[in-house]
């Protein structure tokens, strides 16, 4: 059963990827900056036994809670996102030069 999950989530993982690829072309934001690239992991409030990742190409993110749920987001702005997947209307902003994603929600994610 431990097998058919991981294959189970590999796969996911790889779908999802490719729909970032084909997704990359259609995003009009401007181009984040270097310094704000999102890529990585990431901690939900901080807290190292819940790591979240974000994937990144171009505009277009992959995204991963700290249940693992996935969800795609759309750079809006230079530093903020809309997430399409967990909740309506969910708004990601870059902070702290980078190291931190504070949340429409009320919810931050640092880098570790």
């Amino acid at each position: 059963m431990n097998k058919q999950l991981k294959r189970r989530d590999a796969l996911t993982a790889l779908a999802a990827t490719g729909g970032l690829l084909l997704l990359g072309r259609a995003a009009a934001a401007p181009e984040p900056d270097r310094a704000d690239k999102l890529a990585g992991e990431w901690l939900y409030d901080g807290q190292k036994d819940e790591p979240c990742a974000v994937f990144q190409h171009g505009r277009v993110l992959l995204l991963v809670n700290e249940r693992g749920e996935f969800a795609t987001g759309l750079m809006t702005e230079a530093k903020k996102f809309t997430v399409k997947g967990w909740e309506d209307g969910l708004v990601g902003e870059v902070a702290a030069k980078g190291k931190k994603i504070d949340w429409s929600n009320g919810t931050a994610w640092q880098r570790d």
